[in-house]
């Protein structure tokens, strides 16, 4: 388990000259006590030491690192509640970007997606049109998914058609909606600059369809991945993208399209490595083959037509 603690301490650092001021009179001994604990990661004496602070002066901090001490013992119900209590010392204005904070914090422990979902739930409570709490709500169902199905607690995932299908529709439901409201987001941007607005010229965030395109294999729907890797790849390509993009049109049987992906993939290879120019456009030149495609472009055009991308 990742545990919350170089995030944790950042967050002790800004905070502890301003804390100590704003409880000159209230000890503080306890909380001191339980943040030593904490950096032992001896979570449930930290748990203890910072109840007996909150019991005798409350304060931000202490509800929070009592939070993140929850937090990484996976007791949801309790965390939850004290970033409840936390967020109640946080002036209004500031609320939806300390939740997203709190959020990111807690989703990259990579195991306690339930509590980060939840608060980034709260973040788009405050402000609807967040699109990356959104996405990473989409993400955060997918991945507890496959942390359930990768410590083997429940295999709900897998036998349950119904439980499957709604899982998925409410995953990508979250992804459509991020997609949609960073579209109109950069779109109201590009818009103050020129009339002739695009998806690629509105810096929009290729990642959301290719995590989106990623979700989709995961259930099956290799049609609907491969037309979100596609989009992906239109507004910034990538070579991993054009990888992933190549299998999956051969799967679908577009042997000329998945050709085409391949050849794109190759021409992504850095050409400080010459050696792996020509292994990486034999092996491309191999797929399309294998397929009973004769590959359509030149080492030298594949070069020129990367050229032209980076420009």
């Amino acid at each position: 388990m990742k545990l919350i603690n170089k995030r944790f301490l950042i967050l002790v650092g800004i905070c502890c000259c301003t804390l100590l001021q704003a409880t000159a009179q209230c000890d503080s001994g306890n909380f001191r006590q339980g943040v030593t604990y904490y950096q032992q990661n001896q979570f449930r004496q930290a748990i203890e030491a910072y109840s007996r602070q909150i019991k005798a002066c409350p304060f931000k901090n202490v509800y929070l690192d009592r939070a993140f001490s929850y937090t990484n013992l996976g007791i949801a119900d309790s965390a939850l509640s004290d970033y409840n209590s936390a967020i109640q010392f946080v002036p209004d204005s500031n609320k939806p970007s300390t939740y997203l904070t709190w959020s990111d914090i807690v989703f990259n422990t990579r195991s306690h997606y339930d509590i980060a979902f939840e608060l980034y739930k709260k973040t788009v409570a405050l402000v609807p049109d967040a699109s990356i709490a959104w996405y990473r709500m989409a993400r955060c169902k997918w991945l507890q998914r496959l942390h359930v199905l990768q410590e083997n607690r429940v295999d709900d995932y897998k036998t349950d058609p119904v439980l499957n299908a709604g899982l998925k529709d409410e995953i990508l439901r979250y992804f459509a909606k991020a997609i949609y409201l960073d579209s109109v987001k950069n779109f109201e941007e590009y818009k103050q600059q020129t009339e002739l607005a695009s998806i690629r010229n509105m810096n929009t965030n290729y990642s959301f369809y290719a995590d989106r395109a990623i979700v989709e294999m995961d259930f099956d729907d290799l049609a609907g991945a491969l037309k979100d890797m596609e989009t992906a790849n239109w507004i910034h390509p990538t070579i991993a993208n054009y990888r992933i993009a190549a299998y999956l049109a051969k799967a679908l049987g577009e042997k000329d399209k998945a050709c085409t992906y391949i050849q794109k993939w190759a021409m992504f290879i850095d050409p400080r490595h010459p050696e792996e120019i020509e292994k990486t456009r034999e092996e491309a030149n191999k797929f399309c083959n294998d397929l009973g495609v004769t590959p359509k472009k030149t080492a030298e055009e594949m070069s020129k037509e990367l050229e032209d991308i980076n420009h």
